[in-house]
């Protein structure tokens, strides 16, 4: 269980460092220089970048064990990897349309099987921050090289080109 962070303290620590233009790492580090702990200073930068703090709770929880792999001194790398993997950015509000093309690529990836991880991780991320175009451009090109062939995930994804790309895609997605 993720420890109850001192919201108050840490989150407005968090909340001044990055309005002074120091970025998630650097704030992060600073944050365990004055006494908070690894998950506690994750869960406050998220939270002072604009997540609630319910969903850093939920997107830490996949990382449980992350700080016991890194040695005291070497926490930084931790938190690289936190941001690599978009733990920091918030969840995208998205509009209707926006809405209608992620539940296109959603059903692309429901049609398919062997995404590798690294490559989920990275879809994860940009869907759930509103990169659509990344995601769908992502997946385009694992589509050509993974299911050439899977009718269902190109039907879905050139319903989701003609939202998200509509004058760059046409009948031409999916080989």
């Amino acid at each position: 269980m993720l420890p109850e962070p001192d919201d108050a303290r840490w989150v407005e620590s968090a909340g001044r460092g990055l309005a002074e233009g120091d970025g998630v790492r650097a704030t992060f580090l600073h944050l365990l220089r004055d006494g908070a702990d690894p998950d506690a200073a994750a869960i406050a930068v998220c939270v002072a970048a604009g997540s609630r703090r319910e969903e850093a709770v939920d997107r830490l929880r996949q990382f449980a064990g992350l700080w016991d792999a890194f040695p005291p001194e070497r926490e930084a790398d931790g938190v690289d990897l936190l941001v690599l993997l978009g733990y920091f950015e918030p969840d995208a509000v998205l509009d209707d349309r926006q809405q209608a093309a992620l539940a296109h690529l959603r059903a692309a990836l429901r049609s398919v099987v062997g995404i590798p991880s690294g490559s989920a991780a990275t879809l994860s991320t940009h869907l759930r921050t509103g990169r659509l175009v990344d995601a769908y451009r992502q997946l385009e090109h694992l589509g050509d090289r993974r299911w050439p062939g899977n009718a269902q995930f190109w039907a879905a994804m050139r319903q989701a080109g003609q939202i998200i790309e509509p004058d760059a895609h046409s009948e031409n997605v999916g080989r």
